[in-house]
């Protein structure tokens, strides 16, 4: 059964995204972590065989965590989100080790998740139907990991 631990300090991206992942493989075991210092402990007593970590977190930011992780586990990989989207930051953590990283940005309060690795005309269609429609819909994708979700929230 793969572990995956989902670090964020937003709650409701936290829930959002182990919906993503529990509706997307039933089999994955997701924990989460609300902040870099738990993700860290739980990194130590765990093996996870991915973590989702936020960039931008009070106590511990997503830099802090990923380089602790890595002298900790460094087999263990670590895809970093972003609601920014900030390049250099992006490209800082690939240096410093990160598998991959993926933007989160809330538009018209709606989670849009998309990869930074190739999909970025799905993305626009993700936001413009979201814009369209004004549901609550969630978009995912990422080449890298092979992961591609676009579905409607109840």
């Amino acid at each position: 059964m793969p572990k995956i631990l989902i670090i964020e300090d937003e709650a409701a991206i936290r829930r959002v995204l182990t919906k993503i992942l529990s509706e997307e493989n039933d089999t994955y075991e997701v924990q989460e972590a609300e902040d870099g210092l738990s993700g860290i402990e739980l990194i130590k007593d765990n093996d996870f065989d991915l973590v989702l970590c936020d960039i931008k977190m009070p106590k511990m930011d997503g830099v802090e965590v990923l380089e602790a992780a890595k002298k900790i586990k460094p087999e263990t990989p670590i895809v970093m989100i972003s609601g920014h989207g900030d390049l250099d930051t992006a490209v800082n953590t690939m240096r410093l080790g990160a598998f991959d990283n993926i933007s989160n940005c809330i538009k018209n309060k709606v989670p849009v998740i998309s990869g930074t690795t190739g999909w970025l005309d799905k993305h626009h269609e993700a936001i413009e139907l979201c814009e369209k429609e004004k549901g609550a819909f969630i978009y995912a994708s990422n080449f890298s990991l092979g992961v591609n979700i676009f579905f409607e929230l109840n």
